[in-house]
Parts: C-alpha cells; sequence; structure tokens
C-alpha cells in the first residue's frame, strides 16, 4: 500500500522534474518556442503523450513482472526490465545497419514504440515535428500511433501470458 504510494509520487516527481529540466534546457538553446505554453491545443496533446507514456510503462513493468516470476526476486524483476531495454537498443542498433528484411522489423521493437507512441507526438520536440513534415527515411520507419497501439498491446499480451506461464507457487510455506 505505502510503498506503491510512495512509489507512484516518486514518478510522478521525477517526470515532473524531467519535463521541468528538459523544457528549461530546450529555452536556453533556444529550441522551444516559449509562446507554445498558451496554446490550448498543446496542453492536449501534452496530456495524450503522458497517457501514452504511461501505457509505455506499463509494459515494461509487465516485463518486470515477467522477470520476476522466473526468478522469484524482485531485484532481478527490476534489472530485467533494464536487460531487456538494453538488449532491445543494442539489437535495434544492429538492425539500422542491416539492408535486408531485417531492417523492416526495427520499428515494431518495444522502444520503437515508445518512439511512435510519445516521442513523435510531444509538441516540445520541435525537431521531430520538422522531422515529421519533411518525410524521409526515418520519418518512414515510425509506425503510426494505431499500429504502435496494436504492437505495444501484443507485447503487454506476452509478457503477461509468460508471467502466467512462469509464475511458481512456494510449497514451503
Amino acid at each position: 500500500g505505502l510503498v506503491a504510494i510512495l512509489a507512484a509520487v516518486g514518478v510522478v516527481v521525477g517526470l515532473a522534474a524531467g519535463t521541468a529540466i528538459a523544457s528549461l534546457t530546450s529555452w536556453r538553446l533556444g529550441s522551444l518556442d516559449g509562446s507554445v505554453f498558451g496554446d490550448a491545443e498543446t496542453w492536449r496533446s501534452l496530456g495524450v503523450v503522458a497517457v501514452r507514456l504511461w501505457a509505455v510503462l506499463t509494459v515494461y513493468g509487465l516485463a518486470a513482472a515477467a522477470a520476476g516470476f522466473a526468478w522469484q526476486n524482485p531485484g532481478v524483476a527490476v534489472g530485467g526490465a533494464l536487460v531487456y531495454y538494453f538488449v532491445e537498443a543494442l539489437v535495434s542498433g544492429l538492425i539500422v545497419q542491416s539492408r535486408g528484411w531485417l531492417s523492416e522489423l526495427r520499428p515494431y521493437l518495444l522502444g520503437n514504440v515508445t518512439r511512435a507512441l510519445v516521442v513523435n507526438d510531444n509538441p516540445f520536440l520541435v525537431s521531430l515535428a520538422v522531422l515529421r513534415e519533411t518525410g524521409g527515411e526515418a520519418a518512414a520507419r515510425v509506425l503510426d500511433p494505431g499500429a504502435a497501439w496494436a504492437v505495444l498491446a501484443v507485447y503487454g499480451a506476452a509478457f503477461v501470458a509468460l508471467s502466467l506461464v512462469l509464475v511458481r507457487r512456494d510449497l514451503s510455506v
């Protein structure tokens, strides 16, 4: 109970601090237009991005639960989610270097689904908005939000199924 509340408060404070620091840095570097803060559409878009971020974080939490059930250890659960994240980043980097059919898999990795749902629709990231407008190869490799939601649901279902398969009861109690 209390630990979950403290964890939720910590996440909210961390997100707020990260947003404030990122906004201040962007403003100081000149990539953030101050007029964007008064626009209602911007705040609506930011709310959509926040909801999508929570959905993505939930899927990473499901990955952690699967690792925790597999090894029956909360430390391994956290470590398992981090290992998954970093291994996927390495695989994604290797896929970028490939030129064949393997390069078509990159948009379906969880990290790129995060980019499709959270980063690309963030109204405060001017450089990505320019990339979307100019198109190009990088923009073509990002899923549209509908497809990204579908892929996110598949990842969530896979981690839940894996957790259900791996759950073990301690019979020594």
